[in-house]
């Protein structure tokens, strides 16, 4: 043993644990998603596998839900803004 000792692994206190998100927002995670897809990618078809993937884990949490508004938006069957002039 070369006689040096191993520094304890420091953890947050659980009430800072909990209001750290240990995931990106939503949107963070579409627009990782959107660079990562190849530049000749379908992008509808892509988006269609995801929101599948997400619907395999019903009930979502809302920030999932939030995410696949995202990727329904990438059809057109998003959820639309009210446009006022």
């Amino acid at each position: 043993m070369s006689g040096r000792s191993v520094a304890p692994v420091s953890r947050p206190c659980p009430r800072i644990a909990e209001a750290v998100s240990a995931l990106p927002p939503p949107e963070q995670v579409f627009l990782d998603w959107l660079m990562w897809l190849p530049a000749d990618a379908d992008v509808e078809a892509a988006a269609r596998r995801e929101i599948a993937r997400l619907d395999r884990r019903m009930p979502l949490a809302a920030e999932a839900e939030h995410l696949r508004l995202l990727f329904q938006a990438v059809l057109g069957d998003g959820p639309r803004a009210s446009s006022t002039l």
